[in-house]
């Protein structure tokens, strides 16, 4: 089955979960906007069955509040893709659960998924992409801005297992952050590479990475290479670093933390007083080289 452009428009109360779309095979285009209305349950731009293609759907919410999660689009297996969903969340919002841009329940691929969040308080973790498993999640882009509160870990790429996360972005330009923000973070094992954190202006209560993940209870190997921090703005008062192995025989190469880029080379308004940074940093036996901080 297919389910493709259908729109679902709250102004008011919806008890229950909202999605735009839900098809076995391919959902692709649907919307739930959230215009000053109030969701109960979940808002989902799109839901698709095991090894589905769930592509370009989006949910808005604006001055709206959503009491459960928000997923741009969601699918499951080893087979399906979220790609190239997108959450905006803007104008005083609020929502109490987890956001994620593409939801993989299965280890498919989670790519090039977007969330922005402005002027808005999230109360749980904000992911990019998330695979539940060991899936691929590449590409996927998270950019805070305007005052923001929010009070999870930030995530531009997030496996909960033993994933490949690559290439995921976040952009922070203002807001308070409680608690950790990562480029990309495999839990267990896997492979993070390419990553990219850059902050510009907020409020850091916890740590800034890169990447970072390699759980010391997992099996596997784990690398964190070539990922990056640029600092260039905000207030930190926990420690930066640009990617860390928790695994003992972990590796962590060529990771970077940029202080300053071509706009702002003196660093005014940046207060790093609480910051330790690092590089790179890998536990027991691990391997690190090429770790940079500049």
């Amino acid at each position: 089955s297919t389910a493709k452009k259908n729109i679902v428009t709250v102004n008011g109360t919806a008890n229950q979960n909202v999605f735009g779309g839900w098809a076995n095979d391919t959902a692709e285009g649907n919307e739930v906007r959230v215009e000053g209305g109030m969701v109960k349950g979940y808002a989902i731009g799109a839901t698709g069955g095991a090894n589905s293609t769930v592509t370009g759907n989006k949910v808005t919410v604006t001055g709206g509040t959503v009491k459960k999660n928000i997923s741009g689009g969601q699918s499951s297996g080893a087979n399906g893709k979220a790609t190239g969903n997108i959450v905006a969340i803007t104008n005083g919002s609020t929502v109490e659960g987890i956001v994620n841009g593409g939801h993989m329940t299965g280890d498919g691929t989670a790519s090039d998924n977007e969330i922005t969040i402005s002027g808005s308080t999230i109360k749980q973790s904000v992911n990019g992409g998330y695979s539940s498993a060991s899936g691929t999640v590449t590409g996927n882009k998270v950019t805070v801005s305007d005052s923001s509160t929010l009070e999870g870990g930030v995530y531009g790429g997030y496996a909960d297992t033993a994933g490949t996360v690559t290439g995921n972005i976040v952009n922070i330009s203002d807001g308070t952050f409680q608690k950790r923000v990562y480029g990309g973070y495999s839990d267990k094992s896997g492979t993070v590479t390419g990553n990219k954190v850059t902050i510009t202006g907020g409020t850091f209560q916890d740590l800034v990475y890169g990447s970072a993940g390699g759980d010391t209870s997992g099996t596997g190997t784990f690398t964190v290479n070539n990922n990056t921090v640029t600092i260039a703005g905000g207030t930190f008062s926990g420690n930066i670093y640009g990617g860390v192995s928790w695994k003992l025989n972990g590796t962590a190469t060529g990771n970077t933390v940029n202080l300053g880029d071509d706009t702002h080379t003196d660093l005014s308004g940046t207060t790093l007083t609480n910051a330790d940074i690092y590089g790179g940093k890998y536990s027991g036996n691990g391997t690190g080289t090429g770790d940079y901080v500049t």
